[in-house]
């Protein structure tokens, strides 16, 4: 089997001639200018692909005459999503001084790529990246939306993937043409080979998805055999580079969670015909670890899942895990991350309360909760919001909820069911994120019978129930960061 990192501790050596010592972070600074700024546009964010991790965001002010200046630290080499109107990734290594200049007139990647200029460390490698990218957002790859969407609606799984598959000559084109043209270092070779290979795992993890959505259907209606996502067991042999951040990134999560995870699940329907009910994260994790002997890689995902259950205020969870995670991984840049995290979520959930406006309603009763919260709030109007603790959408939420809260505490009622998810971390949520008003905890087969009462076929979901009790609206689109749920929820009190 070759998996898709399977050598990728060779990245481990030098790049361009530039020794790497990667047991010590070091600070990246990437400063830079941008010509003709847009004069409502005061802010330039950069997301840092941090392997194993989330992206972490940065956002700093431009000046008035256009400098920027951002500082981060990290262990090993990765890429960076510039955005002012538009964004392109930029490639470091730990201790570089990166400087960029570009035009902020152009909403257009390609046409910025093609004047942008760089200088200071990397800056040849930076431009070569540049280059492939221009290359790249230029192509009929990225700009043919119709003629995928066409395929995606159209096409049977087998179909889809003959079609995706004929796809990988025209980034052949693109990556050939590249190399012909700007005599790329081998590591910005293999960083663009990752980045054309992930393109393609991604149309091909989320084709399932898309082709429900296209033809309005429901998973129970149509979907995929656990081994269409077999693809992602591997790959071709490739070049490998840490500071393809973004593309390993990507591919470790569907890996994770659609490989191993959909996997896990069979595995645990096995254990469960046999009438006995493990735990499912660690059905999951022992299939991780079953299931990909590639050393690196296991450590990767491994962490990924653990900073996964942190994110998610489940600090049980990522303690039942820790010491056997922790004689797993090993690399400085994965292991010790994942310590700091661990501490400082401890130390700010153990100093956090719920709350005082905050209201455990039990949901043990033996029938539908949404009846029972709309008997119990009769004549009133419900703002409702189910949700689980590992949903990271759902979370991202939060803050404007409260703020959706302050604004229409008087009129509306605001009720929370949290689903699918245990019980420790679903308090440790409410603290952190202080939630307020109804707040309901569903048992899993309270979950269960709530998904398929209601047809839910994903969350957050949201629904707004008028005094009469009927859902006046509900779905995805309502959720508190949208200006057309406050628009709606005045509607329905009466007020402009």
């Amino acid at each position: 089997m070759k998996n898709f990192l399977a050598i990728l501790l060779c990245c481990l050596l030098q790049y361009n001639g530039r020794a790497q010592d990667y047991r010590q972070e070091k600070i990246v600074i990437v400063a830079g200018h941008i010509l003709n700024l847009i004069g409502d546009i005061k802010k330039i964010s950069l997301a840092i692909n941090r392997i194993g991790f989330i992206q972490e965001s940065l956002e700093t002010e431009v000046d008035s005459v256009g400098n920027f200046l951002f500082r981060f630290n990290t262990y090993i080499p990765t890429d960076a999503w510039l955005t002012y109107q538009t964004n392109f990734l930029i490639l470091a290594h730990p201790g570089d001084s990166i400087y960029v200049e570009f035009d902020g007139n152009s909403k257009e990647r390609s046409t910025i790529l093609k004047t942008i200029k760089f200088s200071g460390d990397g800056f040849k490698t930076n431009k070569q990246a540049a280059e492939f990218q221009s290359h790249y957002f230029s192509s009929i790859l990225y700009t043919s939306w119709e003629l995928k969407g066409k395929a995606v609606r159209k096409y049977e799984p087998e179909r889809f993937k003959i079609f995706e598959d004929s796809l990988n000559g025209f980034r052949e084109n693109i990556y050939d043409k590249f190399i012909r043209t700007s005599s790329p270092s081998q590591e910005v070779r293999a960083w663009a080979r990752f980045f054309l290979k992930e393109a393609h795992f991604n149309n091909l993890t989320f084709y399932p998805d898309s082709h429900r959505k296209a033809l309005a259907l429901k998973q129970n209606e149509w979907n995929v055999p656990t081994s269409y996502y077999d693809f992602l067991e591997e790959n071709e042999s490739i070049e490998k580079s840490l500071i393809s951040a973004a593309a390993i990134s990507g591919y470790t999560n569907k890996y994770l969670y659609h490989y191993i995870r959909l996997n896990a699940q069979e595995k645990l329907r096995n254990e469960i015909k046999k009438k006995t009910f493990p735990v499912n994260d660690s059905i999951l994790v022992q299939t991780l670890l079953e299931r990909t002997p590639n050393k690196l890689l296991r450590e990767i995902a491994l962490t990924q899942f653990l900073n996964d259950l942190l994110n998610q205020s489940d600090l049980e969870g990522f303690e039942r895990f820790r010491l056997s995670a922790y004689s797993i991984i090993h690399e400085p840049f994965l292991r010790e991350p994942l310590q700091r995290k661990y501490r400082q979520a401890k130390a700010e959930l153990t100093n956090l309360t719920l709350n005082h406006n905050a209201l455990l309603a039990s949901s043990s009763y033996g029938g539908d909760p949404i009846a029972k919260i709309i008997k119990d709030n009769a004549s009133k109007i419900i703002y409702l919001d189910i949700w689980a603790t590992w949903c990271g959408p759902c979370r991202e939420e939060f803050p404007y909820s409260l703020k959706l809260q302050k604004e229409f505490s008087n009129d509306v009622v605001f009720v929370f069911i949290c689903i699918d998810s245990e019980k420790s971390a679903y308090i440790n949520a409410l603290k952190k994120y202080q939630l307020q008003g109804q707040l309901y905890f569903l048992s899993p087969m309270e979950s269960s019978l709530l998904k398929k009462n209601y047809r839910l076929e994903g969350i957050p979901h949201y629904a707004l129930i008028n005094k009469d009790g009927e859902i006046a609206f509900e779905g995805y689109d309502l959720k508190p960061s949208e200006n057309s749920t406050r628009e709606k929820i005045a509607s329905i009190i009466g007020k402009k």
